[in-house]
């Protein structure tokens, strides 16, 4: 009742066009039906309604180009232009792109594989182009249930690629034709080097593990309560259900390690190295590595030896790049690597003198309770010393067709607060007591989610915050009363753990309910065998850093547990190379929920040591 969804839930943030999913209880006549899977059917409309088409404009293809509406001509002249021509050739690569979506084609592509999708490539394929201007042909994710172990609960060995790039396969499930675009491509060799560095990318985020197993785990936390009525219905066993959820678990678990074997073997790779990234100072920019932007630094992630890979430095609002350090000395932008050893890069920044740094979303109210409606609003902080002029910046959110401009002559002095409402009078009635607020902007934020952004006026986005209405975010402010806010504006307002659920029904205007200062100490320091650990501040009330210095690279894991010993949360486990490393915990659980005040314990392991060290929280 969940594996495709669950799939292509996956690639949402991939730039692949898939089918929405939501599992509804059914009932017929007051009859119990059962859960149902709503879904979108795929068809021209799908894609006019999520591309903004006319959909008599579209061209909609399946399997070996076969029209469902529209033409199938221009594909195959695209088709028989690649089969006419030398492909390793950069010039007639470039023909192609002008007439398919080839970073759009990879990420299909490599999805596939890692879901181990083997009723497919013959089987399940759209695609679609427009056909004004130079539309570009672009692929559909669909029915992939076949994927995730769902026949065998050992196929995250199963090597995929190698499937996807077979030349003579059976009429089904890969038959030449099915196979043919991908085989050609791969010929170019800056194709096959995108190729291996997207699937690097996605192995290190997209599907890591970790993440893999906590999606599965929320998809089956949204429809267990309803699984034991729904099998009593038509029939089926809860224990087996729970056991495939396992099996998808497990092919998450372990599908990662088996794909990168498949890449070296493929293309001849000598092997793998780690890269790990870290800003200094924190929050004063990110590193976009070939085609992600991690979000959380320091960072780590598996690539693979002498495939060229590229670094982009990408400043906050208020910082300059000033050069990389570590094991690049260098000023490059972009920075390319083409190595084959592990890897310390540190990208430097530094303040631009502007104060745009200061200027955040500090305060958020997406569903009023029905006692106090005030109608959607953001809090804007200005924490620099200097009055800011915001006229013409622009207020979105994740729609960029819903978007509210400042007028003329907005200011937002220095350390003050601007309150930006969809309805005014709804705010000003419960809030007599602000000044400095304004709008209406006419579009709601989501109860369940939303991406809002914050725009000057030359387009350069100056704050973003992608919240959440359940763990890790706090819940309280979807509707109960409390408003979203943020501990402390020097924080990074991008990270669950720095917002808090409002003691009432907010702050607008004025310091947030739960501000906590940042405090300031000296490290505490520790030291056994091949571990050096810093904790600062200790005892703390935000949060606590934590920083350890490796001798040479290893396996380490770092655990938060109480004073019995009760594992509370898990910062960090895998492979860190040589170097310093630092983590900051806000005193959440795995849960992401806030703890109790008192006495915690921190345990640094690696292969062969292991240290204790005491963490007092209080409020």
């Amino acid at each position: 009742m969940m594996r495709d969804g669950m799939m292509t839930g996956l690639v949402t943030r991939m730039d692949i066009d898939k089918q929405a999913y939501r599992p509804a209880e059914v009932y017929l006549n007051g009859e119990y039906w059962g859960i149902l899977n709503i879904r979108e059917k795929v068809n021209e409309h799908f894609i006019a309604s999520n591309h903004d088409f006319d959909p008599d404009d579209i061209d909609l293809l399946e399997g070996n180009g076969w029209a469902i509406h529209g033409s199938s001509d221009h594909y195959f002249t695209m088709l028989n232009f690649i089969n006419s021509n030398n492909m390793q050739l950069d010039q007639n690569l470039n023909v192609v792109k002008s007439m398919m979506q080839t970073d759009n084609y990879i990420k299909y592509q490599i999805s596939q594989i890692y879901f181990d999708n083997r009723d497919w490539p013959g089987n399940n394929i759209k695609f679609w182009r427009s056909r004004s201007g130079n539309g570009r042909w672009r692929w559909i994710m669909y029915d992939t249930d076949f994927g995730f172990g769902i026949w065998d609960p050992y196929k995250y060995t199963y090597n995929t690629l190698a499937f996807a790039l077979e030349p003579n396969g059976p009429g089904w499930p890969n038959p030449p034709w099915s196979t043919f675009l991908l085989r050609k491509l791969i010929e170019n060799n800056q194709f096959k080097i995108d190729f291996i560095n997207y699937f690097a990318d996605h192995l290190n985020t997209t599907f890591h593990p970790g993440k893999v197993k906590k999606h599965i785990e929320d998809f089956k936390s949204n429809i267990e309560s309803e699984m034991r009525d729904h099998l009593n219905l038509w029939g089926g066993n809860y224990n087996n259900w729970e056991n495939e959820i396992q099996v998808m678990i497990n092919f998450g678990t372990n599908r990662v390690n088996y794909v990168r074997s498949h890449i070296r073997d493929q293309f001849n790779l000598d092997g793998t190295y780690l890269l790990n990234l870290a800003v200094n100072p924190a929050n004063s920019g990110k590193v976009k590595v070939n085609f992600i932007i991690p979000e959380i630094y320091p960072w780590s992630g598996t690539y693979f030896d002498r495939v060229p890979i590229q670094l982009i430095p990408e400043p906050q609002p208020g910082f300059r790049f000033t050069g990389w350090s570590g094991n690049a000395n260098s000023n490059s932008d972009p920075l390319i690597m083409d190595v084959s050893t592990n890897q310390q890069i540190t990208a430097n920044f530094e303040p631009d003198g502007s104060g745009l740094q200061y200027i955040v979303i500090n305060e958020i109210n997406y569903n009023s309770s029905n006692d106090f409606d005030t109608g959607d609003w953001i809090e804007i902080y200005n924490g620099d010393d200097s009055d800011r002029d915001i006229t013409d910046w622009i207020f979105k959110d994740s729609d960029d067709d819903h978007q509210f401009i400042f007028p003329s002559n907005t200011t937002i002095s220095a350390g003050g607060y601007l309150v930006v409402c969809r309805d005014v009078n709804a705010f000003s009635l419960l809030n007599p007591s602000v000044t400095d607020y304004l709008g209406d902007f006419n579009f709601g934020l989501s109860t369940s989610g939303e991406y809002i952004r914050l725009y000057d006026d030359t387009q350069q986005l100056i704050d973003s915050v992608f919240y959440g209405s359940s763990s890790p975010w706090p819940p309280e402010p979807n509707g109960t009363g409390p408003s979203l806010e943020l501990i402390n504006p020097a924080l990074d307002n991008t990270i669950p753990e720095t917002w808090y659920a409002s003691n009432t029904h907010g702050t607008p205007g004025a310091i947030n309910e739960s501000w906590s200062p940042l405090s300031i100490q000296e490290p505490e320091t520790h030291h056994y065998n091949d571990i050096n650990l810093k904790i600062y501040p200790n005892p703390f009330n935000t949060f606590t850093t934590i920083e350890i210095d490796l001798e040479q690279q290893e396996d380490v894991r770092i655990t938060i547990h109480d004073v019995t010993g009760r594992l509370i949360s898990i910062l960090f486990e895998g492979v860190l190379i040589q170097g310093t490393h630092d983590w900051q915990w806000m005193a959440t659980g795995s849960d992401g929920n806030k703890i109790a005040p008192g006495v915690y314990l921190i345990k640094v392991e690696t292969k062969n040591n292991s240290l204790t060290n005491r963490i007092i929280y209080h409020n």
